[in-house]
């Protein structure tokens, strides 16, 4: 996973500027992906609470994906929102039993039948 590495100060200013023009366009809501797991990045999570905070506007920080790991949950809790407690969950499940139709469609209308008149 890529990331900002906070460890330079451009980091900061480049979230700052980020969020000074979501506070312009009246975004409320934020969610930070790929920050939480595999590895909880401390220092980006705390970027990204300032940089709302710098804004000027109130945003709700959302971190994900889960599981973000338990010995963090006090820094997360003092740091965002909310954040995610498990992966993702993925519609890959194959069907038990093969799906068949519960009904007969008639033949479609005519053309005559939708006309305007």
């Amino acid at each position: 996973m890529w990331g900002l590495n906070m460890a330079n100060t451009c980091a900061q200013a480049y979230l700052d500027s980020v969020f000074q023009l979501f506070a312009a366009w009246g975004v409320d809501f934020v969610k930070v992906d790929d920050i939480a797991a595999p590895t909880y990045r401390q220092a980006e999570v705390e970027g990204y609470r300032l940089a709302i905070q710098r804004s000027g506007r109130p945003m709700v920080l959302s971190l994900s994906p889960g599981p973000t790991p338990l010995a963090s949950a006090s820094h997360v809790q003092a740091n965002a929102h909310m954040w995610r407690i498990v992966n993702d969950l993925w519609d890959n499940f194959s069907p038990r039993r093969p799906v068949r139709p519960t009904a007969q469609l008639g033949p479609a209308p005519s053309d005559r039948r939708l006309a305007r008149p």
